[in-house]
């Protein structure tokens, strides 16, 4: 960080005249391009390839949006599930009728003083306990781990729309970089510089863009792995740990049955 603090000190000593230029001119005369001799033409071809793989990803993506969101859903609609199961049980043991009036005994056994009946409804209560526990974990889990992903997933696609701006910008550059270029082999021989010949600023101003969008777009490169895997990760871990509380209460459900039999 240090040493960037420096380097720009120093540059912007060296530049201290640029602040008085109003407008474009002062923009591209502040860019720093680095050592950078002549303009690199294999990015040309990989822009292009650049271009094909937003709109490739951005299909694929609206795919896995498709996806990731039923997903949500129907975990949702699975915590209502085992939530009307808890109540379902709940009541079969307990014997509630509309008025909230408890006939236990009539409901499960018509006998009276029937133990081992009442013992059985007994655990059926406790199965009804662990299956509200598993109703909260998929609603918890739809709601954080699963709403996360989409979010992210949603993001993603999101800046990569902005990406076709971008792409748009260079190919703009480049046809009137690749223009004057071939005027320029229409010209004389002659023993002035490169820097000399007509269209030299706009030749800089044109690689400057090209090599900022190319940078870019290496920028994107670098941190999309990075991103993905960090956030799938989270996701992955969201489901193994909603599994994991699932197999508790259902383990815990079936030990309340065994016991209480």
């Amino acid at each position: 960080m240090q040493k960037w603090i420096n380097s720009m000190s120093q540059y912007e000593a060296q530049h201290a005249t640029d602040r008085q230029r109003p407008g474009p001119a002062r923009f591209f005369a502040r860019v720093q391009r680095g050592d950078v001799t002549g303009f690199d033409f294999s990015n040309v071809e990989l822009m292009d390839r650049f271009s094909d793989h937003i709109d490739m990803m951005e299909t694929r993506l609206e795919q896995l949006l498709d996806a990731s969101s039923k997903h949500q859903t129907l975990t949702s609609e699975l915590s209502e599930q085992y939530e009307a199961m808890a109540q379902s049980l709940e009541a079969l043991a307990r014997g509630k009728q509309e008025d909230n009036r408890v006939e236990r005994e009539i409901c499960w056994c018509w006998r009276k003083g029937c133990g081992e009946c009442h013992e059985f409804s007994s655990s059926m209560l406790g199965i009804s306990k662990q299956m509200h526990g598993i109703a909260e974990t998929f609603e918890g889990h739809s709601a954080k781990d699963l709403s996360v992903f989409n979010e992210s997933a949603r993001e993603y696609h999101a800046l990569l729309a902005g990406y076709q701006s971008l792409v748009q910008l260079y190919d703009m550059a480049n046809v009137k970089y690749e223009q004057i270029l071939d005027k320029e082999e229409d010209l004389p021989p002659t023993s002035a510089s490169s820097d000399t010949l007509p269209n030299a600023a706009m030749k800089t101003r044109l690689e400057t863009v090209m090599d900022a969008t190319s940078a870019e777009v290496a920028r994107l490169h670098d941190e999309k792995v990075v991103g993905w895997k960090g956030w799938m990760v989270e996701w992955l871990d969201g489901m193994i740990g909603a599994q994991e509380k699932v197999l508790k209460h259902l383990r815990a459900a079936r030990e309340a049955l065994v016991e209480g039999s």
